[in-house]
C-alpha cells in the first residue's frame, strides 16, 4: 500500500509564478492550465498587501494553488543595516556569481543613477532615504528570503522572476520561464532567461538558412502582406503609440495631474505601499516634461519629418527608454546611450549624417538639455517623434541600437543593423553585427556608410528569421498588455503549448 503523501509534501515540486501585471491573463490562464491538466501546485507570489488581496479574491484557487505574499525588496530598506552587512553581502555576490550592483541596475529606485539618459526620471522616498549600507542590508535579506522559499518548496520551474530572483534560481539550478515579446506582430515565445534569449529560434533560423524545405516554404506573415503593412512597428508599439498620444495633450496631462493628486492622496489614507513610492514633486513634475517635451520633439523648427530626410545619408539611431528593464536588464554589459551617439557622430564621413529618434516612455525622463546636447554634434539630426520607426530605417543607409526592435524591422528593409547587446535571438542574421566594443561599432558603422551590404540577401534572411519566430512561437492575437485580462483561448493554448514543449 501506498504511503500517505505527508503534509505539504504535494506542494514540492511545483510551480512558481511571480506576479506580472503586464502578463497578468496569459500567466493565470497558464497557471490553471498546469493545475488543471498537469496536476501541479502552482503558487503565485506577490509582494504587497493589496496584490495579495486582488489575487486571493480573483485568482485562488481556480487559477492557482496558493497565493503567497513575500515581503518587497524595499521594504528590507527600512532594517538598520547590521555591522557586518559587508561580509554578508559579499558572501551573497558570491554564492549568486553576481553583485549586488549589477542587481540593482534596473531597479528604477536604487538604481536610477545607472540611467545616465534617463537622469529626470522621477525619484522616489527609496532612491532619496536608502544609503549603500541599507541597499546592501536590503538585496542580501531579499535573497536569503528566496532561497528559503526554494530551499523549502524545491521549485520545478519558476515563471517571470524579477533579475533578483532569476540570479537565485540559476545558482540553486532552477529553471526560470519568460513571457516575451519576438517583436513579430503579436508573436510571443518563451525565454529562459531574464535577457529574453532564445536559442530555438537561432537555431531554427540556422536550420532554415542551411537545409531549405525541399519543397518552397510558405510565405511568412509578413511576406503576404504589401510592404507599406508590413513595414509597421509590433502591435505592442502601436498600442502605446495610442496611449500616449492621448495622454500627452494638453488635456491628457491635466487629467493626468489630477488623477495623480486623487490617487497619491487615496493611497495615503488607506496606507497602501503606493503611497511610499515616487514623490509626489517629481510625478507631477515628470507629466509636466512629457508635456513640455513632446512640444519640443513634434516641432518642425526642432525636427526633421521623414519626408524631410528624403534623399540624405544617415544612420539612424532610436533612443531606448533609460530607466528600462529592455535596457539595463537586457544589457547589462553595455547600456551607454550618449557614448554611443557620439561613438557614431565621431566615425562618419562628412556626407554622412546620423538621424537620432526618440521613443514614447522616454520623453520627459532625458537630461536637461539632452536635445540641444545632440545638435550640438552639427552631423547629428533629430527626427520628428510621431513618423514611425520603419519610415526611417527605410530612408536610411542602416541602424545601431543597443537591445532595440528597430535592428529586426531594419533587415525585413533590406537594411543592415548594428546591435550592442548580447544574446538578442534576432542578432543571429548575417547582416546584424554584435559589436563588443566601440571599434567593432566603428567598424560596421563605417561599412554601412560605404554600403557594403546586399539589401535582397538581408531581406531573404529576414523573411526566414520571420518564419523561424512564426515556427517557434506562438500568435497572442488581439492581447494586448494595456489590457493584460483580454486574452483569447487559442492565445493560451498557444503559450501552454509552448511552456510545456520547452520547459517540461
Amino acid at each position: 500500500m501506498k504511503a500517505p503523501t505527508p503534509p505539504g509534501q504535494e506542494a514540492q515540486g511545483g510551480v512558481f509564478i511571480y506576479a506580472h501585471s503586464q502578463y497578468r491573463g496569459p500567466l493565470l490562464a497558464v497557471g490553471r492550465r498546469l493545475k488543471e491538466r498537469d496536476g501541479l501546485h502552482v503558487r503565485l507570489y506577490v509582494n504587497t498587501r493589496q496584490k495579495e488581496a486582488f489575487y486571493r479574491d480573483r485568482a485562488c484557487p481556480r487559477d492557482v494553488s496558493e497565493v503567497h505574499r513575500l515581503r518587497h525588496l524595499h521594504e528590507f530598506l527600512s532594517e538598520p543595516p547590521p555591522a557586518d552587512v559587508v561580509a554578508r553581502a559579499r558572501a551573497m555576490e558570491q554564492r549568486l556569481g553576481i553583485t549586488v550592483n549589477e542587481l540593482r541596475l534596473s531597479n528604477r529606485h536604487l538604481g536610477r543613477a545607472f540611467a545616465l539618459s534617463g537622469t529626470r526620471h522621477p525619484r522616489s522616498h527609496f532612491s532619496e532615504q536608502a544609503s549603500f549600507p541599507h541597499i546592501l542590508n536590503a538585496y542580501t535579506r531579499f535573497v536569503e528570503q528566496w532561497e528559503e522559499e526554494i530551499a523549502r518548496w524545491r521549485p520545478r520551474l519558476v515563471i517571470y522572476p524579477d533579475n533578483t530572483l532569476e540570479a537565485v534560481c540559476r545558482a540553486h539550478g532552477i529553471p526560470t520561464a519568460y513571457l516575451c515579446g519576438a517583436r513579430h506582430r503579436n508573436h510571443h515565445y518563451w525565454s529562459p532567461d531574464g535577457r529574453f534569449s532564445c536559442q530555438e529560434i537561432r537555431d531554427t533560423f540556422r536550420n532554415l538558412c542551411t537545409n531549405p524545405p525541399a519543397e518552397p516554404p510558405p510565405e511568412t506573415e509578413a511576406a503576404k502582406e504589401p510592404e507599406e503593412t508590413t513595414a509597421r512597428p509590433y502591435k505592442g508599439h502601436m498600442d502605446t503609440r495610442v496611449v500616449f498620444l492621448r495622454e500627452s495633450s494638453l488635456k491628457g496631462t491635466l487629467s493626468k495631474l489630477a488623477l495623480a493628486l486623487l490617487r497619491h492622496l487615496y493611497w495615503t489614507v488607506r496606507g497602501y505601499d503606493k503611497s511610499k513610492g515616487y514623490l509626489l514633486r517629481d510625478t507631477l513634475m515628470n507629466h509636466i516634461n512629457v508635456w513640455r517635451d513632446t512640444r519640443f520633439l513634434t516641432n518642425p523648427t526642432n525636427t526633421l519629418s521623414v519626408r524631410d530626410l528624403e534623399g540624405r545619408k544617415f544612420i539612424f539611431y532610436p533612443l531606448q527608454t533609460d530607466p528600462e528593464a529592455a535596457l539595463q536588464g537586457l544589457s547589462p554589459d553595455y547600456f551607454f546611450q550618449l557614448e554611443t551617439i557620439a561613438a557614431i557622430a565621431r566615425c562618419l564621413p562628412a556626407d554622412v549624417s546620423l538621424v537620432v529618434k526618440e521613443t514614447f516612455w522616454a520623453v520627459g525622463r532625458r537630461p536637461q538639455d539632452f536635445y540641444r546636447h545632440l545638435a550640438e554634434f552639427k552631423n547629428v539630426i533629430l527626427a520628428h517623434m510621431l513618423d514611425l520607426g520603419p519610415d526611417v530605417i527605410s530612408r536610411s543607409l542602416g541602424v545601431v541600437t543597443i537591445t532595440g526592435t528597430a535592428a529586426l524591422e531594419a533587415t525585413t528593409l533590406g537594411r543592415p543593423a548594428v546591435v550592442m547587446g548580447k544574446g538578442l535571438f534576432f542578432a543571429e542574421q548575417d547582416a546584424i553585427v554584435e559589436a563588443q566594443t566601440i571599434d567593432q561599432l566603428t567598424e560596421a558603422v563605417q561599412r554601412m556608410a560605404r554600403g557594403e551590404f546586399d539589401p535582397q540577401h538581408i531581406r531573404q534572411q529576414a523573411q526566414v528569421m520571420l518564419r523561424a519566430i512564426e515556427r517557434v512561437g506562438f500568435d497572442m492575437g488581439s492581447f494586448n498588455a494595456l489590457a493584460p485580462d483580454t486574452v483569447t483561448e487559442d492565445a493560451i493554448e498557444g503559450a501552454y503549448a509552448a511552456l510545456k514543449r520547452g520547459f517540461f
